[in-house]
């Protein structure tokens, strides 16, 4: 049997319109198949109930004089020409005649039976005739039985079930002749971050809070107190609190770093500024953001010039390609995780840029341990098609730019699609090269917009499915 399974919907409604079947209001691939399977069998009983008739269909006319030879009067019996008593040697047997031979029949026979044939065939018709010849070892010879059945339909249903049943044991025998899929080929070629280079200044620093510091100080005296430690890049004092950035020195590690800070803010030989005795440990800022959707033209200045009013910027920057050209998202990380949740208030759903063309920006916590975290390699799309929920389709229209590995649609409650889905790629070069490509471009009637998805947190919105709008205005955004 075909397997309509693989077949396109172009391909199945085109199958259908070819049975002259009725697809007025089909729109799903299920029905289409649930429609062709039923005609498919309906074909197959249709082929195999024929198969049976030409092997009964010529002793019909006869039939209805065989079960009256019985009753025919003795002197018509002894009238029989010699044909009969050829076959049956024996003339007390009152047994059926093979019906071979009972077509042979004299005209006269015929006649004397007319009226209780006539009856007979207007009764039972139309009637399949079975023969079964029995062979008996004590009288020696054979013996036909004919045996009439009213409910034809009910034998052409027989046949069919028969039919469908010999088909489902030789599936698995055509199963077994498909062939499996060659495995895929290793991709031995380098992840883009592992080629693209990040600047230094792109790359975060280890964050330490300082306590105990006394009522009034600035930010300089806090640096000159740890100048000797390593290097401070930023220092954001909150009342008797502080957060300092600070890299190690050149020629030792972040180890050597923590364990200088460790000694040096311990114990009762602990640093002091202003006779306070301070103390440092390692802190968690979680401060960086992600800024999705920014405009092509937008570098690091534009994009930290957005979002300076608040509070002190860290690092920011635009992620970019190979070859130099942006991404679409960047990164900023403020000195306190306060001034980065009022960016997020302020900033997620405003426009990009002014003037036509304008979308709108996206912007959520992230958390980037190592490199690779920057790039992502999951492309948000949106403005499908109404209803639209094909995940193959829609792979289909991306596949030539790279190797997928998931397609999720976004449903709401019930099964309704959202209308807007995410695609992982195995490489993050391939999503940068599709996104580039198929932004704006034509997709079932619809045009559909395409942008990466933050990298951090990828996962956890597509199980979420942006209910709320996590990444603010990426439920749709200009």
């Amino acid at each position: 049997m075909v397997n309509l399974s693989s077949m396109k919907v172009a391909e199945l409604k085109a199958a259908c319109t070819e049975r002259g079947l009725n697809i007025t209001g089909l729109k799903l691939k299920a029905d289409y198949i649930s429609v062709l399977e039923k005609a498919m069998k309906e074909e197959e009983a249709a082929a195999a109930a024929p198969a049976a008739a030409p092997a009964v269909s010529e002793p019909v006319a006869a039939t209805p004089a065989a079960p009256e030879v019985a009753d025919t009067p003795e002197p018509s019996v002894e009238a029989a020409p010699e044909p009969i008593a050829e076959v049956v040697p024996e003339p007390e047997v009152q047994e059926a005649p093979v019906v071979a031979e009972v077509v042979e029949t004299p005209v006269d026979i015929a006649a004397a039976t007319e009226a209780p044939a006539s009856a007979a065939s207007d009764k039972v018709s139309p009637i399949e005739v079975e023969m079964k010849t029995v062979e008996e070892s004590e009288v020696g010879e054979d013996k036909t039985e004919l045996q009439a059945v009213d409910e034809v339909p009910a034998a052409d249903e027989k046949i069919a079930e028969e039919s469908v049943a010999e088909k489902a044991e030789e599936a698995p025998k055509e199963e077994e002749k498909v062939e499996e899929p060659e495995p895929e080929e290793e991709d031995t070629e380098p992840q883009e971050w592992e080629y693209v280079e990040m600047p230094k200044e792109y790359l975060p620093s280890p964050c330490y809070k300082i306590s105990c510091l006394p009522e009034e100080c600035t930010e300089e005296e806090v640096t000159e107190l740890l100048k000797d430690l390593g290097v401070v890049l930023d220092v954001t004092l909150d009342g008797k609190i502080g957060f300092v950035r600070i890299s190690p020195l050149e020629g030792s590690s972040a180890e050597d770093l923590a364990q200088k800070l460790k000694e040096a803010t311990s114990g009762d030989e602990r640093i002091e500024l202003k006779e306070s005795k301070v103390h440092i440990e390692a802190y968690k800022a979680d401060s960086l953001i992600y800024v999705g959707n920014t405009a092509e033209e937008t570098d690091d200045a534009q994009l930290k010039e957005m979002f300076t009013e608040f509070g002190r910027i860290v690092r920011c920057f635009v992620m970019k390609n190979k070859d130099g050209v942006s991404k679409g998202y960047g990164f900023i990380e403020f000195a306190l995780r306060a001034q980065a949740l009022k960016a997020r208030s302020n900033m997620g759903g405003k426009p990009n840029k002014e003037g036509e063309g304008a979308r709108t920006l996206r912007v959520d916590f992230a958390e980037c341990p190592e490199n690779k975290s920057y790039f992502s390699s999951t492309v948000f799309v949106d403005q499908l098609p109404k209803g639209f929920k094909d995940a193959k389709a829609l792979e289909e229209h991306f596949k030539p730019h790279g190797k997928t590995t998931n397609v999720h649609i976004v449903m709401q409650q019930g099964g309704v699609p959202k209308g807007f889905a995410f695609i992982d790629f195995k490489r993050s070069d391939c999503a940068d090269a599709a996104r580039r490509a198929l932004d704006g471009s034509e997709f079932e009637g619809s045009t559909i917009r395409v942008q990466f998805s933050n990298p951090a947190r990828a996962t956890e919105q597509k199980q979420r499915g942006e209910s709320k709008g996590g990444n603010r205005g990426e439920k749709g955004g200009k």
